[in-house]
Order: structure tokens, then sequence, then C-alpha cells
């Protein structure tokens, strides 16, 4: 088989050290191959480390090590008792150098015969193995009493051969540095990193970028550990260990990346929508920009807080409003932006939103229809509860990311009580990413700062009235006209019988409609009303049977909207025609 670079190196490491070459002499050869220093001396110190070379600290040698062989050299140099040679503390001497440096089970077997050779000392093979055992406990007793190094804190049989269970894995892993120090548990992504070159694969010198843990990284590291004394492991206590080893050691990459920055002190959080992306400049635009990205920050310092709203970017194709949440996200990593197109319903597609910072509806995704029903209490969801794969128990994952939503279309919306958590906007012209790439550590420094001072990241309707009517306004343009059909009919019933419209108020009895009166009920503020949408008023008024007529109702002269039959139509009236038209709609 075909030996890895890494062991290729700990070969040439043991076999110039077995030769007595001190361990400058090595870190020598090993540069002039092109390793650098720090490279070299790291390899070294590890090879003689996890071997149990002894080491003569500062000499330019080492002490002669102790091997299988040379335990087997002096193992023949006894010779018989009966003949009045050898003694029993020679046999001693050289057992107890044999539970010094933990052979394996067949080396110990073969050197135990070799000793009870009767040409060599004369003992019988229940005598040399009784003084082995008592040479493991003298060895054993002297470590745990003098020594430090994880290697003599393994659980061991009686033949002093470390259990390969996962507590001795735990203290292995914990004790190792070149181990210990390359694992970290990231809070934010929920996921064990390698923050510098692990043990089990070779640093070649480039410099090194923090990554997942991935399998290719526990199948390394089970055979590191095999060939470093726990032989019969297994991946998946492997997998569990190099976990437990981790949490360790935490950061949050995202919290931790905000805490370095510094808020040069200028407001940009509220007009980004404007400069940025090309928005209409509204107090509606100023606010939900700046508390979207407040929302962001809360996200990420304190998963699964509520933070619903939608920010909905729609334009024709082409305006990069896409790759503007992209770059939002890529101050920290690329890879904590996501496009979500998965079916929702689906748990399996949830294990996608860990370690997220935005996540977007893209085109794909609708939500109209019973499509838009199943996202509203998917986005208002602030923990998601999985299983992970490999996992054997769900987990809670609470959310760290906040929604965006991009389309073409400009009439998307047809759930009134979902569609409150939309804040819409038209992009008029291509978004200027540049300009966020410039702009974005100060938005992201400006956003935690407002965060920490306990700047709100929603609407509150009790305190910002006028910008939560413009925030219904713009929600109501975007209903498709199927949506306002619902319920421009539901009021003009409402008003008719003076029964309670769905809002909670009650119906108000008047002679005719105009679309102001329509839109009104809608939510659109007079200023907010425009002829197109008077005009998707009229069409949903006339397809409903009413016919438009100049009048003067209360001295005010106007278009408005009437039921052919009267004018003045009574309660019963509008009763009995709704019913009436009911009835032969289930006819037909």
């Amino acid at each position: 088989m075909t030996m890895t670079i890494f062991e290729q190196v700990e070969n040439y490491v043991k076999q110039r050290y077995l030769a007595g070459d001190g361990e400058a002499v090595i870190v020598q050869a090993l540069e002039a191959t092109g390793w650098t220093a720090k490279q070299a001396n790291a390899a070294v110190r590890h090879v003689v480390g996890m071997n149990g070379f002894a080491r003569d600290i500062g000499a330019s040698s080492p002490l002669a090590p102790v091997t299988y062989q040379s335990l087997v050299v002096e193992a023949n140099q006894l010779t018989s008792m009966v003949q009045g040679g050898s003694t029993a503390v020679d046999v001693n001497n050289i057992l107890v150098k044999a539970a010094g440096v933990r052979l394996n089970p067949g080396e110990v077997a073969e050197l135990l015969a070799q000793i009870a050779n009767k040409k060599i000392s004369g003992l019988g093979k229940e005598a040399v193995r009784a003084m082995y055992g008592k040479a493991i406990a003298t060895v054993r007793n002297d470590r745990k009493a003098n020594s430090d190094h994880w290697r003599d804190k393994l659980d061991v049989d009686k033949n002093d051969v470390p259990y390969s269970n996962l507590a001795n894995c735990l203290i292995m892993f914990a004790g190792e540095s070149s181990i210990r120090d390359c694992l970290v548990f990231d809070e934010f992504m929920n996921a064990v990193l390698i923050t510098q070159c692990p043990p089990w694969q070779v640093d070649d010198g480039t410099t090194w970028t923090q990554r997942e843990l991935v399998e290719e990284d526990i199948i390394l590291a089970t055979a590191f550990t095999q060939r470093n004394g726990l032989h019969r492991i297994g991946k998946e206590i492997v997998t569990d260990a190099l976990t437990i080893a981790a949490r360790g050691r935490t950061q949050n990459c995202v919290v931790d990346g905000l805490d370095a920055e510094q808020w040069d002190g200028t407001s940009r959080l509220d007009t980004w929508l404007i400069d940025i992306c090309h928005v209409a400049d509204t107090p509606f635009a100023r606010a939900a920009g700046a508390r979207w990205w407040i929302g962001l920050v809360a996200r990420a310092r304190d998963p699964g807080c509520k933070f619903e709203n939608v920010l909905a970017l729609e334009s024709d194709q082409g305006f990069r409003k896409t790759t503007l949440f992209e770059t939002v996200a890529a101050h920290f990593s690329k890879d904590f932006y996501l496009e979500f197109t998965d079916d929702i319903s689906n748990k399996d597609s949830w294990q996608k939103l860990r370690g997220r910072l935005i996540v977007e509806f893209g085109e794909g995704h609708s939500l109209k229809g019973r499509a838009g029903t199943q996202t509203k209490p998917f986005i208002s969801r602030k923990v998601d509860d999985y299983r992970p794969p490999y996992a054997r128990l769900n987990a809670k994952f609470p959310r760290t990311f906040g929604w965006a939503y991009t389309g073409n279309e400009s009439h998307y919306l047809n759930d009134p009580t979902g569609a409150r958590r939309m804040w819409p906007f038209a992009v008029t012209r291509v978004i200027d990413i540049a300009a966020m790439e410039r702009d974005r550590a100060q938005l992201w420094a400006e956003a935690d700062a407002r965060y920490k001072a306990g700047e709100r990241w929603w609407i509150d309707a009790s305190l910002e009235a006028e910008i939560d009517l413009a925030a219904k306004g713009a929600v109501a343009e975007r209903y498709d006209e199927e949506v306002w059909a619902e319920r421009i009919e539901q009021y003009l019933l409402a008003d008719a019988t003076g029964a309670t419209r769905s809002d909670g108020i009650p119906g108000t009895w008047r002679e005719g409609y105009t679309a102001a009166d329509v839109l009104r009920y809608l939510g659109f503020p007079d200023e907010r009303m425009k002829q197109t949408d008077k005009n998707r008023v009229g069409n949903v008024v006339r397809r409903l049977g009413y016919l438009t007529k100049t009048m003067r109702v209360n001295g005010v002269r106007g278009e408005r909207y009437y039921l052919p039959e009267r004018l003045k139509i009574t309660p019963f009236d509008y009763v009995r025609m709704a019913e009436e038209a009911a009835k032969s709609a289930q006819e037909q």
C-alpha cells in the first residue's frame, strides 16, 4: 500500500532518530528538502512525542531510544541463571524497559518467549510472565505518580495496552496539542472547524484557511489515532471525540467579526436602500432598510429572536438583486447566504438553513396560493427542530438569519395575514454592488452599534403610525386582483348589512362608493393612491356587478359605484341578491 506523505515523513524522522541523529540534525535535514524551520520542528517534536522516545532536552543528540529491536538485543545477551549467568535483576531490567515503551501484544509475546528460553535465562514462561506483570504495575504506578503526559492517563488492560474506547480517545485528543489546538466549535455555524493544519495532514507551508470538519478528516483522524496507540478505534468514536474536543474551544465567527468592527459614526443605514438599491426615498424605505439590517445583527447575537420581516426587492431581470444579498452576507463568508428553493414542508431542507445570515426566497418561489399560505408560518418560526445526518437524536437550531425576497412581478401577494411580514420596494435601476462592497463593513458596524443601543428591528404601529400605514399600503399595492376582489366584496357586503368586517370594524351604510373609499379600506394612505390603483378597484367592483355614475353625496359631486337595481339599496335587498347570486352559481 502506498504511504501518505505524512506517513513517509513520520517514518523518515523515526529512522533518523533511531540511527542516533539529534533533533537539530533531523530538522536541518528536513529544511534541506524545502521545509520551513517551523514545519520541520513541529514534525520532529510530534513524532518524538507520539512515539514515546526518550529526549535529552537541549542536547544535540538524543538519549539512546528503547525499542523492540534494542530489547531483543539485550535479551539475547542474557545467559542461563542455572549456569550462574544472568540474574533475576537483569531480566527484570529488560522487562521494565519493555513495559515502559508499550510494545504491541505480538511484540510482548515474542520478547517474553525469547527471555523464557532455557538457553538464555533458564526461567520458565510463567515466571517471566509474572515478572512482566509486576514490571507493568511498577511502571504504571510510577507514570501516574510522576508524569503529566496524556499517554500515562490512558486506561489500559493487564498487558498495559490502552483500551480503544471513547474515554481514552477523549484523553488523547485533549492531551495531544497538535489535535487540541486545531479544533474549534463555531456557535454561529453550529459546526466543528479546523483552524490550522491537523496532524493527519502534512503542513505544506501555505496559509491555512479555517474550514469545516469533513468526512475525509474523520477517516484520516481515525487512522492517525489507530497508529498512535488506540489500535482498534472506530470512526464513530473518533467523530464523537473530535466534536467533544472542539467544544472545549468555542468561537462565533459573526459575533467575533462584529466585535472587531468599529463604526466611524457616519450614518449610512437609513439610506442604503435609497443610495445603493435606488428605491424611492420615503420614511418607510429609510425605516425598513435600517430595521432589516439591525434584525440581522439581532439574529446573530440572539439566535431565535423574533424577526419575521422579509425585505422584498422587485425589478426587471438583471438588476443584481440577488448579488446584493450575497454581497451583504459575504462580509463574513459567502457561505452565509442561501437562495432557498426547496420544499419548505420537507425537514431535510431545513438543514440548509443552519449557519446562514441571509436566506432569500428567489424568483422560483411563489408567495401566492397554497405555497404562500405554507410560507407564512415557515417565515415566522424561530427554531428549527430536526435530526441532523448521522445524529441519534433530534436537535433544536435557533435561527440565525433574516429573510429576503426578489422577483420580477409587481403583484405577487395574495394572503393579507401573511403579507404583513413583507417590506416591499421597487428597484428603479441596477443596484450599485461596488458601493455595497465599499460600505458594507460600516453598515454592519452601524447596525451593531444601534442594536446595542437598544434600537428595535420592527415597525411599531402604536409609535410609528405613518410608517406602518405606508408599509400596509406598499403591501396592498402588491396584491393580485383576486385578493382585492375577495376583500372588496367582503367590505361592500359588511357595509350593506351592518355586519362586522374581518378587521373588527362594523360596516357603515353609504349610498355609493368612491375608489378612494375602497383603497382606504385596503390600507392605502391618500397620498399613495395612484390612478392605476383606482383602475384596479374599478375592474373588481364592476366584476361584482356595480355600475358607475356621477352623483352628489353630502354635497360632494363625483364618480361613485352603485348597484344597478336602485341608487339606495336596503341591507335586506343586498343580502337577498347575494343569496340569489350564490344559488345561481351553484346551479351552474
